[in-house]
């Protein structure tokens, strides 16, 4: 899958997840693994997973740093900062 990692998540991670099937959508035969990771997601998504799409969209939620956990979680293919 293309790993996209939502760095300093905040906003981003309380989206429905319905909006990041958009990516399906436009992409409908690639496989996504969105990661949002930063210590402003939401303590009631911590360490989660959804995966939706018949396996053709997963979403974690990490709440931490990304220099706390960059060598246990996987090289992404891209990263994503919003502003």
């Amino acid at each position: 899958p293309k790993r996209i990692m939502v760095l300093g998540a905040r906003q981003e991670a309380t989206l429905p997840p319905k909006v990041w099937l958009e990516l399906n959508a436009i992409f409908p035969e690639a496989k996504f693994h969105i990661h949002h990771l930063g210590p402003d997601v939401p303590e009631a998504k911590h360490d989660t997973e959804l995966e939706m799409n018949e396996g053709k969209m997963k979403i974690t939620w990490t709440r931490a740093h990304y220099q706390d956990v960059h060598e246990f979680v996987d090289v992404p293919d891209l990263y994503a900062l919003f502003n």
